[in-house]
């Protein structure tokens, strides 16, 4: 194998850095790859220019072919059809173009206002608008017939792959969808979320097969794309971003019964792509091998094959980002991988590195056995059925000839009886008769679809006749909304044209008025009632949510330790104490060879024992008489906390620090930070203090600010009330508290107060919410709003705030809802970043915000902001306040697009005396 860098293939701003490539695709026929990046292009590659020149600069071959820049975002996929007719190209621009190469014009020089030179011509053949944000992952169908495009708007739209008409649009995952793969046997394609969930859908009616969730239970949000890959045998998935423990992996799932118990260990990180190579290999055995490519957030690159345990190869620290994008040649010899670093890697591999290639036929011979190139009968499919299938066929000489002739069907049908529930008599020798619906006069029945969906038939439509004085029959007029929807008419074969399974709202809820926002305001719709429901007295309806989210009365102290009384100041209730552990072990971040190990004793006879290690060898040892419930570390001091409410605090080399330190009650929450120590206890107050100068950083506080409006119960039923999910502290001694709302909040010693820094509300309208999924901790207050985003997730609304956005905005009066809305959530980011002494995001906002004034017209609020900004000396530690304006003014200059705009920047330009630092 040979690995190949390409300087001159890239993504390259006006400067000539290197821009990220997000993702890369091969021609059917390997003569071009196809490549998107964040200078929202997308570039067609010579191939055969990549595989001659090698880094020589100087061959006189046509190395881009075209470049297309009508997006106008970044390019997230690129995907060539199967049929190489079409190239498609999703971006978080919300459209999905289709690019057809035109042979007729000559697209040979460069192009008008461009120094590109294209030698084809691609053109725009169609838009697909239907998403309501960033689209993700795109996928063709093996057989060119069907395109499906997901994003982080969580839906899913399947298209037509011919004349590119919408003909689904699925909304069942509870986060963004970040993959896409197609079954080759062509009856399934499988969608890969951050709801931790993998959903096989059907394609005959584009229902749920499969819900996947066990391999991802704890897999993490930070991963940018979640990029599954189908064998080419059609037996396995291989997903990304699964867990093994806390260890990363990939989860290869099983086809039919979809469970996975097959894990590939390699990565350090999260693998956030994986790619099967097209063809299929023998081994020295003659059993058929796949080949499987991953790659992820750790660096690496990882091959392997079916016939091995081990990875035949991986590549660690390959490139110096994250990889985003792996696919394979059509010939299985090539493999094309892009990074976030902008760079383009080929790994070139010999005819018999793998074994020895399949033939296609055998490959389709393969995937005959999952029903590929059947079409009129989709038969039901497990591993039981196949064997029962293959004796079928070893019986088949055997069979009456008669019996064939006159129903050809038999040769097609399952050798063993169905279910009861699963024969329907078919209409027609192309209806599926597994998703045929049944049609009765009788009132609509729910009937159980696979594991959790349901579907309801609505009854036979009938016009009510009534008699006139003269004697004469009228019908009465009928809403065409009450209607039963006809079948919408399509080109694709008639096997895929079913009714879905998905459940149907009764006719009548489709002529009542809609509601974007129900009783109860915002918060009731993004985060839910949880109240049970009780009987109105005017309408007889019940109102509230469904009773079975209630806990029973027993169960009632688990959901109710947060309630604070806040009159009386010392709070009543408790927050949940961690259980009592047989041991806890600790580490420095910084220093993991520093590490805390406590083993619990349980009294004065049998004492506790602390022991710290240093690379495995004992440094120092301790004895308590009560056991530890937590404890934590960092570069200055050890701290441990007992269950008799007492603190514990050491040094590095195990000196006692001060004597123990007693709070109000037992420890619900223990973080440091640098100089710092922040404890929660179980009755809710909190203390901070210096270690090292052995003094408190402000008296301690209540958290019922925080958790009282939470826990005001409205009835004499208890219900389940939000509850502290993190506790942290800065390096600079400042606290932070987030919830299981969303909320995260901040204390301030100065107002001595708690600050709430992040909220849903902000998610809700704000086009400045950080919704991305990529964790990063240098940002604490894009890390909060990460936080808020899945907790958001995990209540299952976040799927809803786009939808929420655009029915809200659509009221009279709040036209300019979303405008305001990213203005004050931009100001609240100023301010937090001020209480946190955070320069950079200070930095990165604030220019931000002004572009948003000026773009918005609001140059009294601009100008106001530059004034305080302009007089504050030291306005951060890397920039003066007046460094910061010109800074301001640079970047506002260079957005200038009217006259109006020009005539009153330079106005405020003049206002500041900033022209040297201009």
């Amino acid at each position: 194998m040979k690995i190949h860098k390409i300087p001159w293939l890239g993504h390259f701003d006006d400067r000539g850095h290197r821009l990220s490539i997000f993702s890369v695709h091969v021609h059917p026929d390997g003569s071009r790859i196809a490549t998107g990046g964040l200078d929202g292009t997308v570039r067609i590659w010579s191939t055969e220019a990549i595989r001659l020149a090698d880094g020589n600069e100087e061959l006189k071959v046509h190395k881009q072919l075209c470049c297309m820049s009508t997006h106008t975002g970044t390019v997230t996929s690129v995907r060539f059809s199967a049929n190489g007719q079409y190239l498609a190209s999703g971006s978080d621009d919300r459209v999905v173009i289709i690019w057809h190469k035109e042979d007729i014009i000559p697209g040979i020089g460069p192009t008008f206002g461009s120094s590109e030179t294209h030698t084809e011509n691609w053109r725009s053949y169609r838009r697909l608008l239907g998403h309501d944000n960033d689209i993700q992952d795109i996928c063709w169908s093996y057989d060119s017939q069907l395109f499906v495009s997901v994003g982080l708007d969580s839906s899913i739209i399947v298209w037509n792959g011919t004349t590119f008409e919408r003909l689904k649009r699925i909304e069942a995952h509870q986060s963004h969808v970040k993959g896409i793969t197609f079954d080759p046997a062509g009856k399934y394609f499988a969608t890969e979320s951050d709801d931790r969930t993998i959903k096989v859908w059907r394609v005959s009616d584009f229902a749920l097969e499969k819900t996947i969730s066990e391999p991802f239970n704890n897999s993490p949000l930070s991963t940018y794309f979640r990029r599954p890959s189908w064998s080419p045998d059609g037996k396995h998935i291989a997903a990304s971003n699964a867990m093994n423990g806390p260890v990363a992996c990939v989860s290869i799932i099983e086809r039919g019964t979809w469970t996975s118990e097959i894990n590939l260990i390699g990565h350090e990180g999260p693998v956030e792509v994986t790619s099967f190579n097209p063809k299929l290999f023998k081994d020295s055995n003659d059993k058929l091998v796949c080949i499987l490519a991953c790659g992820g957030q750790d660096r690496s690159l990882s091959i392997w094959s079916s016939a091995t345990s081990r990875p035949m190869l991986n590549c660690q620290n390959i490139c110096q980002k994250s990889i985003g994008d792996v696919c394979w040649s059509p010939d299985g010899l090539n493999l094309y991988l892009c990074s976030y670093d902008g760079t383009l890697l080929v790994c070139t591999f010999e005819a018999d590195e793998f074994g020895q290639m399949v033939s296609d036929e055998e490959i389709a011979k393969t995937l005959a056995k999952y029903g590929h190139g059947r079409h009129g009968i989709v038969l039901p499919e497990s591993s039981k059925q196949l064997s029962l299938e293959e004796s079928a066929e070893n019986a088949k000489s055997l069979s009456n000839k008669n019996k064939l002739e006159s129903n050809p069907l038999l040769s097609e049908m399952p050798s063993t009886p169905l279910r009861g529930s699963e024969v329907t008599k078919p209409a027609s020798p192309s209806i599926n008769v597994e998703t045929l619906p049944k049609v009765s006069n009788q009132s609509p029945k729910k009937t159980p679809v696979n594991d959790t969906a349901a579907v309801e038939t609505p009854g036979k439509n009938t016009q009510k006749v009534t008699i006139t004085k003269d004697g004469r029959k009228r019908v009465a007029p009928q809403l065409l909304t009450t209607l039963q929807a006809a079948p919408s008419t399509s080109r694709l074969p008639s096997t895929q044209l079913q009714q879905s399974s998905a459940p149907q709202l009764p006719p009548q809820q489709f002529s009542q008025p809609v509601n974007s926002i129900p009783k109860g305001g915002v918060p009731i719709l993004v985060v839910g009632s949880k109240q049970k429901p009780s009987e109105d007295p005017n309408t007889g309806e019940f109102i509230g949510v469904e009773e079975s989210n209630l806990p029973n009365i027993d169960t009632f102290q688990n959901f109710l330790p947060n309630a604070i009384e806040r009159s009386t100041v010392i709070p009543t209730g408790e927050l949940k104490v961690p259980s009592l552990k047989s041991a806890v072990i600790t580490s420095i971040d910084n220093l993991s060879r520093y590490t805390l190990e406590v083993k619990n004793g349980s009294s004065e006879k049998n004492p506790t024992r602390i022991v710290v290690l240093e690379n495995g060898t004992t440094r120092w040892m301790d004895y308590l008489p009560r056991p530890v419930l937590l404890s934590t570390g960092s570069i200055h001091f050890w701290a441990v906390a007992c269950d008799d409410a007492s603190l514990h605090i050491y040094s590095l080399t195990g000196s006692r620090l001060l004597p123990p330190v007693m709070i109000e009650s037992k420890p619900v929450f223990l973080e440091c930070n640098n100089n710092f120590l922040f404890c929660i206890c179980s009755n809710g107050m909190t203390h901070a203090w210096d270690i090292p100068n052995k003094k408190s950083l402000f008296s301690s506080c209540s958290l019922a600010p925080i958790l009282d409006s939470a826990t005001q119960l409205q009835s004499e039923e208890p219900y389940i009330v939000p509850h502290v999910t993190t506790a942290n502290i800065s390096r600079e001694g400042i606290p932070s508290v987030s919830l299981s709302t969303g909320q995260t909040y901040v204390y301030s010693s100065f107002m001595l107060s708690w600050q709430r820094v992040s909220d849903p509300w902000w998610a809700f309208g704000s086009k400045h919410w950080d919704s991305n999924g990529i964790e990063n901790r240098d940002r604490p207050l894009r890390f909060y709003e990460q936080q808020t985003n899945e907790a958001l997730m995990e209540i299952g609304r976040g799927k809803f705030l786009h939808k929420m956005v655009e029915d809200f905005t659509n009221e009279e009066g709040y036209e300019d809802f979303e405008r305001i809305m990213t203005i004050n959530h931009l100001e609240n980011r100023i301010a937090a970043a001020r209480l946190l002494h955070l320069n950079d995001e200070f930095l990165e906002t604030s220019e931000s915000y002004c572009k948003l004034l000026m773009q918005s017209g609001c140059w009294q609020k601009l100008e106001e902001f530059l004034d305080e900004v302009y007089a504050d000396t030291e306005s951060t530690d890397l920039l003066s306040g007046k460094e910061l304006v010109a800074r301001i003014l640079i970047a506002l200059r260079q957005l200038v697009q009217t006259d109006a705009e020009f005539e009153r920047v330079n106005k405020t330009i003049q206002k500041y005396p900033t022209y040297s630092l201009l």
